[in-house]
């Protein structure tokens, strides 16, 4: 989003030039009768000077009030239709650039796309945390039901199956709620009291160390290699953040395939992580819209998960004023890259 940065008025500009003209006029004036004598008449070309001065100063300073008052309105009016339509795709009109009332109107036309793309999002999210959370709670909810039906008739180990059951259940829509918490808590800054000198060589080696056994399963070869790279993070946020790109990357490479995990510094204090994949990649389409919460590729989401991991790897990056990018991974696959 633009910032608004304080510029003198285009405005103020043209009535200050008017008003320093209206001043000449007068001081010539003042000369002229200053300097004839009593009774002697006042020069013909002084007079039309004096008199087209003043007559150029009143019509530029009502040009001026006539155009700015304009310009509010339209500005207001277009305020007054968002408040009353809420329909926050309007724009306020531009007919031009040169002065201090377009450079609002295109600032604050920013801002509404932003306040748009915003309020369009939380739509989604909402969206999607009804459509997540709605068979969760269906199960739960016919599980309680069954149960109540054969409380009297259910033996011991089915009801301690049926118990655990609903545990699951309750687990599942508790890790998505907590999962959104910690996405909040991050992107309000509140976790920058855990930045600390970090080096991600050994970070990396735990997380991938954590996986292997996981990746071994499907046959999948690990690749790590890295050299000593110390930053400035939250240890934890970042492994956290690892753990879910690397996790991602075993869940979407088939069987046989290979994942290839390098750290690399770029600057003092600062370093790129590439991990890349031979799974099945992501298409253009999809490789921004993946960071947003609950948004899944698979669009009948019946892959197990809340739709949320990227969206908290997504915020903790930006937490640590880093970037995340998705490029496709020759012949097949993808490659992430964080830049930290």
């Amino acid at each position: 989003m633009q910032s608004i940065r304080h510029r003198e008025s285009s405005s103020t500009k043209l009535a200050v030039i008017f008003s320093v003209m209206l001043g000449v006029a007068g001081l010539l004036l003042g000369f002229e009768m200053l300097d004839i004598m009593p009774g002697a008449p006042l020069h013909p070309f002084y007079a039309k000077a004096v008199l087209l001065l003043i007559f150029l100063v009143a019509v530029g300073l009502f040009l001026i009030s006539f155009y700015v008052t304009k310009r509010i309105n339209t500005i207001v009016g277009t305020a007054d239709r968002i408040i009353t339509t809420a329909d926050l795709s309007a724009r306020i009109p531009l007919d031009g650039r040169w002065d201090d009332l377009s450079k609002l109107s295109q600032t604050l036309n920013t801002m509404l796309a932003e306040i748009e793309q915003l309020v369009s999002g939380i739509r989604t999210v909402s969206d999607n945390i009804a459509h997540d959370l709605r068979h969760p709670l269906t199960r739960l909810r016919n599980h309680i039901e069954t149960m109540r039906g054969r409380a009297d008739n259910i033996a011991p180990q089915e009801l301690h199956e049926q118990l655990g059951e609903l545990t699951k259940e309750c687990d599942a829509i508790l890790t998505t709620f907590q999962a959104l918490l910690r996405i909040a808590n991050i992107e309000s800054g509140k976790r920058h009291t855990g930045m600390r000198a970090v080096d991600l060589n050994p970070l990396l080696h735990d997380v991938v160390e954590l996986y292997e056994p996981l990746a071994a399963e499907k046959s999948i070869a690990m690749h790590f290699s890295a050299m000593p790279c110390p930053i400035i993070g939250d240890k934890d946020l970042l492994f956290q953040a690892f753990t879910n790109l690397i996790d991602n990357a075993i869940k979407y490479t088939p069987v046989g395939g290979r994942i290839d995990v390098s750290i690399a510094p770029t600057q003092k204090q600062h370093g790129r992580v590439t991990i890349r994949d031979t799974g099945i990649g992501i298409s253009e389409e999809h490789k921004q819209r993946v960071f947003r919460r609950f948004y899944r590729v698979e669009h009948s989401r019946r892959t197990p998960g809340t739709g949320l991991g990227l969206s908290l790897v997504a915020a903790i990056i930006r937490l640590h004023r880093g970037e995340i990018t998705l490029t496709d991974h020759t012949p097949t696959g993808l490659e992430v890259t964080v830049s930290l």
